[in-house]
């Protein structure tokens, strides 16, 4: 038997969980901009003989973000998660 209800809640559970998504992606990819331009920087550095800005430790800090965000989705896609 067709429940309409159950159908809502399900569709606006997909929207949030959608858009809880989109939300992830935006910060992995503002994460990745941040990266690039920390590259870029100490590239521009070394191009004018000066030291580097941005050492292993800022690079491992974006990068235990990005797998903090990481785990954060599988667990909210194979759980159901509350989004």
């Amino acid at each position: 038997m067709r429940n309409p209800y159950k159908e809502h809640l399900d569709r606006e559970w997909e929207l949030k969980m959608e858009g809880w998504l989109l939300g992830q992606k935006a910060h992995i990819a503002s994460i990745e901009a941040e990266i690039q331009g920390m590259i870029a920087e100490n590239q521009y550095r070394i191009s004018l003989g000066e030291g580097i800005v941005y050492r292993d430790k800022a690079f491992q800090e974006k990068a235990d973000a990005l797998l903090t965000i990481s785990k954060d989705v599988l667990k909210e896609v194979l759980t159901g998660g509350s989004y």
